[in-house]
């Protein structure tokens, strides 16, 4: 029985000893660590960006296809990501956003893409944003996102 005691009680003396190793922010503090360097990760393999005349002509595709519907709308920027591309529309005044979300197929369609997100409006802007997919996904390494 007094074993058992003596167990118990090295037990919660270690466990204090651990609380007491936390500092008051929660974190574990150990000095010894060093973060690794970036070096150590692999240089991302080079990628056939998506192009920007491609890009731009899709964009002149999307104002074309708006004004088709009877949506007067400009492109006034163009975003490219590493999936997807997102144009922002700025609409002409009296034009319900309404509008432009209704004709999300017929968007996808004449841009030839297999679906489209639109973002009506933009948070924060007056105007709307219409996500297109790229042709191909570019990879995004560890090390670019951390450099």
């Amino acid at each position: 029985l007094d074993q058992s005691m003596d167990a118990t009680e090295e037990t919660e003396d270690s466990q204090s000893d651990a609380v007491n190793s936390i500092s008051e922010a929660g974190e574990v503090e150990n000095e010894a660590y060093t973060i690794p360097p970036l070096s150590l990760l692999k240089q991302p393999a080079k990628q056939k960006a998506t192009s920007k005349a491609e890009v731009q002509k899709k964009g002149q595709l999307l104002e074309t296809t708006l004004k088709n519907f009877g949506v007067d709308a400009r492109v006034t920027q163009i975003k490219i990501g590493p999936a997807v591309t997102q144009y922002e529309i700025q609409t002409a005044q009296g034009v319900k956003v309404s509008k432009i979300v209704n004709l999300h197929n017929d968007i996808a369609l004449a841009l030839a893409a297999k679906d489209i997100r639109i973002e009506a409006p933009i948070p924060g802007r007056s105007a709307v944003g219409i996500e297109v997919p790229n042709d191909k996904i570019s990879l995004v390494s560890l090390k670019e996102v951390l450099d």
